[in-house]
């Protein structure tokens, strides 16, 4: 947060006055006007069993009766001020999907496989996985077709890297006939694909497992790793991507279950007890949504907790992470000058020549640089490849 708008967060509490140094990403003017208005509206509550933490509203208690009659007080609070809550739409499933290319690995004995294709439905976190010689434009607009379009429909979005594979004009074409839109990380800003990042992650973990060491033949056993993640239960969620894409628990291979009965029953005792489980099968989801988001917000705080936010202004240079770094080669790449801050900590920077970057670089990517005057050249001159991945080629 920009420090001359740190006094516009000032709050009261019954400990004294204070104002945040740190906001949530992207969050304005209206948390701050939300804030002011909940802490008067639950004055009665506030530093009792209330916090008023921006835009939202805390309750905290030492039993779960307490916590119950707590939310009852607030509830009635609101209510008595003409304040009504509104449930969130729950998103449809398989609109927005995850992709991501795992690579290069060894290459695979006989097939000669080096790259894994991954997709990650957002809601369901449903994994979609394929192995491939080559990570091109054509392979990845085929894994769309074959594995997402004629299986699930077509998407509403998707988000994927900065690859020159996800942006060629082969994929871009076909997405606009869906119609799909397409969106994209920041640049050097991996956490942007979080879903996919986080599930690569697990996935290569439970595929080294299962290789035990055949480095060669892992494409063998992809298949088992990805079902593996899709009846594995989520911490957040309570309930794994099986279950909450068909309603019911996994029969998982080799675990002693009770047997089902075919024993006749009738017809509309049958629909009437899938009709109830349709219903709670869309509860389910809806609680999804929110321990989903409740885990972000917990997770932006603790972010915002840790990081010391150092902004950057317009002629500052600064230094990019190489993320393609090989031995013999230096961490950073530039100098840069900064041009622009945008939303969300990115900024709009150039070359040395004055030539602005076409994509926004996060802000935990650069490192300032001690630059005396002018910069007129690179320090570090990368290679033709990394310039044309920056220039986004």
């Amino acid at each position: 947060m920009r420090e001359e708008d740190e006094p516009k967060t000032a709050f009261v509490s019954d400990f004294g006055h204070y104002q945040w140094r740190v906001a949530p990403f992207g969050l304005t003017s209206l948390p701050a006007y939300f804030s002011r208005l909940m802490t008067n509206v639950l004055r009665r509550f506030v530093g009792r069993f209330v916090v008023v933490y921006l835009d939202d509203i805390l309750v905290f208690s030492r039993t779960k009766e307490d916590h119950k009659g707590h939310l009852r007080q607030v509830l009635h609070e609101l209510q008595r001020h003409n304040l009504f809550l509104h449930p969130l739409p729950t998103e449809a499933i398989f609109t927005r999907w995850h992709l991501d290319f795992i690579g290069r690995l060894p290459k695979t004995f006989g097939t000669g496989n080096q790259w894994i294709l991954v997709a990650v439905e957002s809601l369901t976190r449903w994994s979609v996985v394929r192995a491939m010689q080559e990570a091109t434009q054509a392979n990845v607009a085929k894994f769309i077709y074959e594995e997402i379009v004629c299986p699930y429909g077509a998407p509403v979005q998707i988000l994927t890297d900065r690859g020159a594979n996800f942006r060629s004009k082969v994929v871009e074409a076909y997405l606009k006939l869906l119609p799909t839109a397409q969106r994209f990380t920041s640049s050097y800003h991996p956490r942007t694909n979080s879903v996919a990042e986080h599930w690569n992650r697990t996935f290569q973990e439970i595929l080294v497992k299962l290789t035990s060491g055949a480095v060669t033949r892992w494409d063998r056993f992809i298949h088992q790793a990805n079902t593996a993640l899709r009846m594995r239960t989520s911490r957040i969620t309570g309930m794994s991507p099986f279950e909450i894409l068909y309603g019911v628990k996994p029969r998982i291979p080799g675990l002693a279950q009770a047997p089902i009965l075919f024993d006749p029953v009738n017809e509309d005792d049958t629909m009437r007890a899938r009709v109830q489980q349709l219903e709670k099968l869309g509860r389910d989801r809806e609680a999804v949504v929110l321990r989903t988001e409740a885990a972000k917000k917990q997770m932006a705080r603790y972010y915002n907790w840790r990081v010391t936010t150092d902004p950057l202004k317009p002629g500052d240079y600064v230094l990019l992470t190489n993320e393609t770094k090989t031995k013999g080669q230096y961490r950073h790449i530039g100098p840069f000058r900064v041009l622009e801050r945008r939303l969300f900590d990115t900024y709009q920077i150039a070359e040395p020549d004055g030539t602005p970057l076409p994509t926004l670089v996060h802000r935990d990517r650069m490192k300032r640089a001690q630059v005396d005057g002018v910069a007129e050249g690179y320090w570090y001159h990368p290679t033709r490849e990394e310039l044309s991945e920056l220039r986004g080629a």
